[in-house]
Formats: structure tokens, sequence, C-alpha cells
């Protein structure tokens, strides 16, 4: 019996020894999960506030285009009035053009007859003075 007594006693220590590492890997399994915890929870901070940022950038982005859409808007709106406005003032320019062709070429027709007539004039005149004064002396 007391060999018995004795086994169950060594029994009964080595059972303790194995609850006290199975406490301590309980105790360290409890502080792993703890500590996974905490970091999932900061992860899930640190993404939300990625998200948030995330999407602040989209909204900025999304914001930018439009701006740039209406700036583009605007300069393509100011070259077409520049150009309608350059091709008026060109038309303009090109009537004044014409009107000054007409005006002028009617002056210079009046003046080259009149030179003409007063060329032949003088030629009449000269040749009739040669053969006045042929006659003459």
């Amino acid at each position: 019996m007391s060999s018995e007594i004795t086994d169950i006693k060594v029994n009964q220590k080595v059972m303790e020894e194995r609850h006290n590492q199975l406490i301590q890997t309980i105790s360290s399994l409890e502080k792993s999960i703890e500590k996974i915890t905490e970091v999932s929870s900061n992860v899930a901070k640190l993404l939300a506030v990625y998200d948030e940022r995330l999407q602040n950038q989209e909204k900025n982005v999304e914001k930018i285009a439009e701006n740039n859409k209406q700036s583009s808007d605007i300069i393509h709106d100011r070259i077409n009035k520049m150009k309608e406005e350059y091709n008026a003032g060109l038309e303009g320019a090109i009537k004044r053009g014409e009107t000054w062709h007409k005006e002028n070429l009617s002056r210079f027709s009046k003046i080259e007859k009149w030179i003409f007539t007063v060329s032949g004039g003088g030629i009449v005149i000269g040749f009739l003075l040669s053969k006045f004064i042929n006659y003459i002396f």
C-alpha cells in the first residue's frame, strides 16, 4: 500500500506540474490573444483612418476634375469668342479694303483718263505747232 501511495503522490505531483504548465500555456495564450486583439483593433483604426483619407482624396480629385473641366470650358469659350471677334475684324478690314480699292480704282481711272487726254492733247498741240511753225518760217 505504501508503494501505491507513493505512486499516487508521484502521479499527483506529475499532474500538478502538468496542470501548472497548462495554466502557464493558457495564460500565455490569453496574453497572445489580448495582444492580437489590440493589434487587430489598431489595424482596424488605421484602416478606418486611411479609408477616410482615401475618400477625402477621391472627393478632392473629383473637385479638381470638375474645376479643370470648368476651366477648360471657360478657356474654350474665350478662344471661340476671340476667334469670332478676329473673324469679324478681319471681315471688316476686308470690306474696308474692298471699298478703298473701288474708290481708288475709280479715282485712278479718272486720273489715267486725264493724263492720257492731256498727253494726247499735248501731242496734238505739239504736232500742230510743229506744222504751223514750218509754215511760218
